[in-house]
């Protein structure tokens, strides 16, 4: 499978590398530029043998959703709060029906609903599946 993966900070950088070591192609995107290249790192160094062709840097959120195969998998790792509800707004413009997208922050379930109606409105699957 291939997805789109937003958040690089302890837990998403986590999830990608056991993504990527269970053969899966990860598009990433991070607001800054260090944990990207951490991440770029720990790949080219492990002792997994992740194949870092799988892994890949998009510029840009909308570059990184136009990279995806249809239908797409996006996964967001931010905090919950603004920086979770920024993202999902963008993502709810540049995702189309039949798309998945899946939001890891620890939302409260009410703001989790919310968000499953907006995306489900637009034909959009959506999870809730904060972590911590």
């Amino acid at each position: 499978m291939k997805l789109g993966f937003i958040g690089l900070g302890k837990m998403g950088s986590r999830m990608v590398q056991k993504l990527l070591a269970d053969g899966h192609d990860v598009i990433v995107w991070n607001r800054s530029k260090a944990p990207i290249e951490e991440l770029q790192f720990k790949i080219q160094n492990s002792k997994f043998k992740i194949v870092s062709k799988k892994f890949k840097v998009s510029e840009t959120v909308e570059a990184l959703v136009k990279s995806l195969a249809k239908p797409s998998v996006v996964w967001s790792m931010l905090p919950a709060g603004e920086a979770t509800k920024g993202m999902l707004a963008q993502l709810l413009q540049l995702v189309e029906p039949g798309d998945i997208v899946i939001n890891g922050a620890n939302e409260h379930f009410s703001v989790t609903e919310q968000n499953y109606g907006d995306f489900k409105e637009k034909g959009i699957r959506f999870l809730g599946i904060g972590v911590s």
